[in-house]
């Protein structure tokens, strides 16, 4: 089945890749557009989760570098620009930007964005594979499973329940006391003696038993 989630990770791994490779700044910025383009058709299909957020943010710090690099390259002459970067919400979401400021970043490069951004798809692809243990996939995928997907959803959300149920393992009544059932009235049965024998409407004889051949012997 489809997912975006997935897809959306794959996306961001891609720039990641490229980024431990060496990538520069010409090839880099292009990529981080397409990938932007991508990133947000598939995460606008995706329901709201902790995993769809992680993804947003790790490719809104990729964005951010790609702005910062450019700065940094031209020694942060648009003024403009580095306004914006400096007012960027994302700044303040990293742990690793604590450590630096804007004005370091353009002066001596944007590894400080990159480690923010590696931290955010660390912490998506880890959400993600937990949800696919727990058997979430399929609901933020796809909208019209086949028959096969839809009886294998329901095999895994019956082993969930079933693995949720604890072992009797205490009384189920308060201080062990005996729960009795009330009485059923006005119960509809037959009636017969042991050993009756056929005989006034009656078809059968009352005399074999299934446990014991010889029991009216007894």
């Amino acid at each position: 089945m489809a997912n975006p989630l997935n897809d959306a990770l794959r996306v961001l791994k891609g720039l990641q890749s490229a980024v431990y490779g060496g990538v520069t700044y010409d090839n880099f910025a292009p990529r981080v557009t397409d990938a932007k383009i991508q990133i947000d058709q598939m995460l606008s299909d995706a329901p709201d989760s902790p995993a769809k957020k992680s993804l947003a943010e790790a490719l809104g710090f990729y964005v951010y570098a790609s702005s910062a690099w450019n700065a940094h390259i031209t020694h942060g002459r648009d003024v403009a620009q580095c306004k914006a970067l400096e007012r960027n919400p994302l700044f303040y979401k990293c742990e690793a930007l604590k450590r630096t400021t804007l004005t370091a970043m353009i002066l001596w490069g944007v590894e400080p964005l990159f480690e923010c951004a590696n931290e955010r798809v660390a912490t998506a692809e880890r959400l993600i594979d937990n949800a696919i243990k727990r058997g979430e996939e399929w609901g933020n995928e796809s909208p019209n499973p086949t028959p096969s997907e839809f009886a294998k959803l329901a095999m895994k959300l019956r082993q969930q329940e079933m693995a949720q149920i604890p072992p009797l393992t205490e009384p189920t009544t308060p201080n062990g006391a005996i729960q009795r059932y009330p009485w059923k009235m006005n119960i509809v049965t037959t009636v017969f003696w042991d050993g009756e024998e056929s005989g006034n409407g009656k078809m059968s004889h009352q005399r074999e038993s299934a446990w014991d051949a010889n029991w009216m012997a007894t």
